[in-house]
């Protein structure tokens, strides 16, 4: 853990001996227990193919997530609660049992899991192949965690999602685990590092920021799940106002306005809806003095792009220099005219 202390971590129970007696597990379950009572993280999950040795550990230290054994998974598959505890099920793909071959990782499964609340990790079991078009279908399937022996491999694989398919049933696991939380904190703090690095070694004259809004600077997790994720519960949140901020975002904002930095606030929202934006930035704790650039109503493009892009630049022909731009799609970041892009994470929509 002090090797990779930003990296969320699985830790399996196991047993000392080929016996495996469950009293074995149970025995290694207690030593963990022991050993990580002053561990302060929070993105550790314990697991084990027996479920005595899960529950054992839950009851010493129920502060730690958990994922179900055997038989906890099997419950969860026969429609009953897996037990206290649990963040996410780890379950193969597909399982023999009496030489049938079960497929168990499916789409209806995995939207089942999110709408309960947990996370869905696959691992590989003899049936399965280690390989990009297994990877890719679990990718389709919107699980969270891929368990694999080529993780170089399936890193080049998910990088060439530069805009995956959202999957909105995978955020409330996600909000809930509060990885969500933590990974929005981690971007925003290298925005503010950055943007201080900039800020020290060599001031431009008229210093920017450009935020997003919609889950940059606002979010409308809470509004969206309303709607259970459904995208046109996006433009019904924005009209219905009152959205709270990202507590990241208004903390970069913060930042930048009292180091006399100017923030331009970018969105997607069409002009028609500027008063009711404003009182919702204002409600939310973004006061002081920023600018507001919003799009124009007769806008047709399939994508915002060049709506981003040409506001940027108009910013940029004012002689201001954009530090740093923060969105939560990719349309907020490309096109340039921005020093450092940053996007934050968002499971429930694209917008193009």
């Amino acid at each position: 853990m002090r090797a990779f202390p930003h990296t969320p971590i699985n830790i399996e129970i196991k047993a000392r001996t080929n016996k495996e007696e469950t009293s074995e597990y149970v025995r290694n379950a207690r030593f963990l227990a022991r050993e990580l009572r002053r561990v302060r993280r929070r993105d550790l999950i314990v697991v084990s193919f027996r479920q005595a040795a899960v529950d054992r550990f839950h009851a010493l230290l129920p502060r730690f997530d958990v994922s179900p054994g055997i038989d906890g998974s099997a419950k969860w598959l026969a429609g009953v609660s897996p037990g206290t505890g649990v963040a996410a099920l780890q379950l193969p793909i597909a399982y023999e049992l009496g030489g049938t071959l079960l497929q168990i990782t499916t789409s209806s499964k995995v939207i089942c899991a999110h709408r309960e609340g947990y996370a869905w990790h696959s691992w590989l079991s003899d049936e399965d192949r280690d390989a990009p078009a297994t990877w890719r279908r679990l990718v389709r399937e919107c699980v969270d965690g891929i368990m694999t022996s080529r993780p170089r491999a399936l890193r080049r694989v998910l990088r060439s999602y530069a805009s995956p398919t959202p999957c909105p049933d995978s955020a409330v696991p996600y909000r809930r685990s509060g990885q969500w939380n933590r990974d929005i904190s981690t971007v925003a703090q290298r925005a503010k590092r950055y943007l201080k690095r900039r800020l020290a070694r060599r001031r431009p004259a008229r210093p920017a920021v450009v935020l997003d809004i919609d889950d940059t600077s606002l979010s409308l997790y809470a509004c969206m799940k309303r709607y259970a994720f459904a995208p046109s519960g996006v433009g019904r949140c924005v009209v219905a106002g009152g959205l709270p901020a990202i507590r990241q975002t208004r903390s970069l904002f913060r930042y930048a306005r009292k180091r006399h930095v100017a923030v331009f606030f970018v969105t997607g929202h069409p002009e028609w809806l500027r008063d009711l934006t404003v009182k919702n930035l204002r409600a939310a704790g973004y006061h002081g003095r920023w600018k507001l650039v919003m799009r124009p109503n007769g806008y047709s493009r399939s994508s915002l792009i060049p709506y981003k892009r040409g506001a940027r630049r108009k910013i940029a022909r004012r002689g201001y220099s954009i530090l740093v731009n923060l969105g939560d799609q990719w349309s907020d970041l490309r096109g340039g005219y921005a020093l450092g892009s940053y996007k934050l994470p968002n499971p429930m929509y694209v917008t193009p």
